[in-house]
C-alpha cells in the first residue's frame, strides 16, 4: 500500500511541474472563458431589445451556448442569438422546424413537426413561454415579435367524430394556423385549427380561438369573441 507520504509529495509535484507563465496563461483562459459565458442577451446580440423585463436579465451560459449549437444542427434553420432554455423539446421531425433570430424559447416548450410534410415557423425576436405546445400536422406560422405565454396550445389539427367508428381510427382534420406579427397570446390560450391571428392582435388569457382574429382586435372567451380593440399611443 502506498504510504501517505509519498502520495503527498507526488501531489505537490504535480502541482508545481507547470511553469508560472503557464500557469497564468490557464487561469487567464479559464477566466476569459468563465466572462464570455455570463454575458447578458444584450451583449450576445449586439441589439437593442425593448422587452427588456425579459430579455435583459437572460444569460448566455456555456449550457445555453450549446443548445443553440445542437439545435442549428438539428433544425432547418436555426438563427443568431436563439434562447433555449431547459427542458425544452423540439419533437419528431425537427428538420422541418425553423425558428429566426433572437428568440426565447422558456423551460417546457414542446415544438413537434408530427409528419414528414409538416412545418413550423417561428419569425425573429418572438418569445415562446413556459410549457407551450405547438403541435403541426400541416403547418405553423408564428410571425415576428410575438409574444407566447405559459401554457398556451397551437394545435392544426381535431379528430374526427363520426359515429360508427372509433374516434382513434379516424382521420386527422388538419388547416394550417398563422398568426402575424406583434401578436400577443395570453396565459393558456388555444390556437385551434385553421385560423388566421392578424397583425397585432391580443387574445385574452385562457380564450379558446377557433376563428380568425382581425388585426389589432382583442379576443377572448370561450369560443373567443371580440372584446376590444388595441388602444392608440396618442389614447393613453
Amino acid at each position: 500500500m502506498l504510504s501517505n507520504d509519498w502520495i503527498s509529495r507526488k501531489r505537490g509535484k504535480a502541482r508545481t511541474s507547470y511553469p508560472a507563465a503557464a500557469q497564468h496563461s490557464t487561469a487567464n483562459r479559464v477566466g476569459a472563458d468563465l466572462l464570455h459565458t455570463s454575458v447578458t442577451w444584450e451583449n450576445h446580440t449586439g441589439l437593442y431589445m425593448k422587452n427588456e423585463q425579459l430579455r435583459k436579465h437572460l444569460k448566455f451560459t456555456l449550457r445555453h451556448r450549446w443548445r443553440l449549437k445542437w439545435h442549428k444542427r438539428r433544425l432547418a434553420h436555426c438563427g443568431e442569438g436563439v434562447f433555449f432554455d431547459k427542458n425544452i423539446e423540439i419533437l419528431r421531425f425537427p428538420g422541418n422546424v425553423s425558428i429566426e433570430a433572437h428568440v426565447v424559447v422558456k423551460e417546457g416548450a414542446r415544438i413537434c413537426a408530427c409528419n414528414t410534410s409538416a412545418k413550423i415557423g417561428i419569425g425573429a425576436n418572438t418569445t415562446v413561454g413556459y410549457h407551450t405546445f405547438m403541435f403541426a400536422s400541416n403547418r405553423i406560422s408564428i410571425g415576428h415579435d410575438c409574444l407566447i405565454a405559459p401554457f398556451v396550445y397551437i394545435v392544426d389539427s381535431d379528430h374526427s367524430i363520426e359515429k360508427g367508428s372509433y374516434i382513434n381510427q379516424q382521420p386527422n382534420q388538419t388547416a394550417p394556423i398563422t398568426i402575424g406579427n406583434d401578436v400577443w397570446l395570453g396565459t393558456g390560450a388555444k390556437i385551434l385549427k385553421g385560423v388566421t391571428i392578424g397583425n397585432g392582435a391580443v387574445v385574452a388569457a385562457g380564450a379558446i380561438v377557433k376563428d380568425d382574429v382581425a388585426p389589432y382586435s382583442i379576443v377572448g372567451g370561450v369560443p373567443a369573441k371580440k372584446i376590444g380593440e388595441r388602444p392608440t399611443a396618442e389614447s393613453h
